[in-house]
């Protein structure tokens, strides 16, 4: 019988690693990888990995007002990313009750994920959970609760990268940026 394997993937988390990754002498061209979004800045790269059938849930971000709290005193705006943890525990709880497959694996480092786990380990005792540390993100409370975990390297990064060109569902050409 074949195993049924399911990924879930934290793509903010993926793409502060893959910018790790890149402080790595051999490492150079990591963002057009095969699996990770960061939407703000990606959607070319949302639209080519929706050719290999890849669901992209979305989360928000979030306008959030700071101060600098140095003798500056500057005001700035910036964005935190909302939602993308939840979407990931109630995708995993409905994999497991659709029966959709017998193990997920989840490429994450952040802890919010841990009770959903164990959670969704009780409801299915019978099927695996397994988490992917991405490259520089690791965390013992995955070990203790996941039935397996391995690490990213930083040249896996560069390993898997999409083709340079590639010909979208409508026909159209969508190209690597350069800097990428």
């Amino acid at each position: 019988m074949t195993e049924r394997v399911a990924f879930l993937i934290d793509g903010l988390n993926v793409y502060h690693s893959m910018k790790a990754a890149l402080s790595v002498g051999s490492v150079q061209h990591v963002k057009w990888l095969n699996y990770t979004t960061a939407v703000m800045r990606h959607r070319i790269l949302i639209e080519a990995l929706r050719l290999f059938g890849v669901e992209i849930v979305l989360g928000n971000f979030k306008a959030k007002r700071i101060v600098c709290q140095a003798e500056c005193g500057l005001r700035f705006v910036t964005y935190e990313e909302k939602e993308t943890d939840v979407n990931i525990a109630v995708r995993l709880l409905r994999l497991f009750i659709e029966d959709e497959c017998d193990t997920v694996v989840i490429m994450s480092g952040d802890t919010d994920l841990v009770s959903a786990i164990c959670t969704v380990k009780q409801i299915f005792p019978h099927k695996r959970i397994g988490v992917a540390f991405p490259y520089k993100r690791s965390n013992g409370h995955f070990r203790q609760v996941a039935d397996f975990t391995f690490k990213i390297s930083a040249e896996r990064y560069q390993q898997y990268q999409l083709s340079d060109s590639l010909i979208g569902l409508e026909g159209k050409l969508i190209t690597k940026p350069l800097q990428w």
